[in-house]
């Protein structure tokens, strides 16, 4: 587990693009203990710190999250797969620099890896894989999403 202890450091987390948009919760409080995903909103933003292995620095990713009207459909988030209606998975994008933004549909609190602990819901893609495992594979794609896309 990685302690961020001060707001600065948090900031660090993140990639200097992003840092003028960082912005904790209410219900956020430093110290921050960042054993594998800490997420919070603010608004239109989503803010997700995370880290891939033991020792690793933590890292930060700001989403924007998409307020235009959704239809009342199921979608299924691309990193813990489950499916979710009521605008549970949304749109979010993210900065790849000044000009560009790259776009997932993912849940919109961003709780994929706590979900993914959870025993699957009807709807969800029928697995063999234990909660922890699962986690483990959700956490492997955020990774493998921000050493491609963005770090």
């Amino acid at each position: 587990m990685h302690t961020v202890t001060t707001e600065d450091e948090l900031l660090r987390c993140f990639r200097e693009i992003d840092r003028s948009e960082v912005e904790l919760s209410p219900d956020l409080a430093l110290p921050l203990a960042v054993d594998d995903v800490v997420a919070w909103a603010v608004g239109p933003r989503a803010f997700l710190v995370f880290r891939d292995r033991p020792g690793a620095r933590p890292r930060g990713i700001v989403f924007h999250r998409n307020s235009g009207s959704v239809p009342d459909v199921a979608a299924m988030c691309e990193w813990c797969h489950a499916v979710r209606g009521n605008g549970g998975v949304k749109l979010l994008s993210v900065s790849t620099d000044d000009r560009h933004r790259v776009g997932l549909y993912l849940c919109s609190d961003l709780g994929c890896v706590a979900r993914a602990r959870q025993t699957p819901g009807p709807d969800d893609v029928p697995e063999r894989l234990d909660g922890n495992e699962r986690a483990r594979r959700t956490i492997r794609r955020i990774a493998e999403f921000a050493s491609r896309r963005l770090f």
